[in-house]
């Protein structure tokens, strides 16, 4: 799985406004292995995370 963002004003309110319960599983179930650019959904850089299962 990966994530990609930019535009950090956008990208953040779906974590904050909607899809929180989908986010937190990704967060809880997957981890980060590597990352390209900016960290996705913080700044307004793009960047790419490549995340993998956490084998839960």
């Amino acid at each position: 799985m990966f994530l990609a963002g930019h535009q950090a004003a956008q990208a953040h309110r779906v974590a904050r406004d909607y899809g929180q319960k989908l986010y937190e599983w990704i967060r809880e179930n997957y981890h980060p292995i590597s990352r390209i650019g900016a960290p996705p959904l913080q700044t307004d850089d793009f960047g790419i995370l490549l995340l993998g299962t956490s084998g839960r």
